[in-house]
């Protein structure tokens, strides 16, 4: 399992996804979410909530958790 800051979530859905060769439409569609969402996500414009980022690392077959450090 993989543990992400919150800023580099989306370059690693995009990573991963460009990776196995699926469009953003195709991921969209795998997980049941709006393709705008994967855009949103991977421009780092959203933060996915732990529910949907454990939709799209199952569809990607990744396990990832978000790590929030306060300071």
């Amino acid at each position: 399992m993989s543990i992400l800051a919150p800023m580099s979530i989306g370059s690693e859905i995009k990573r991963v996804r460009k990776e196995q060769r699926y469009s953003q439409k195709g991921l969209a569609d795998l997980c049941g979410i709006n393709q705008q969402e994967i855009s949103l996500y991977e421009s780092e414009q959203r933060i996915p909530s732990q529910d949907s980022l454990d939709i799209i690392a199952k569809a990607l077959g990744k396990k990832w958790k978000i790590k929030i450090e306060l300071k």
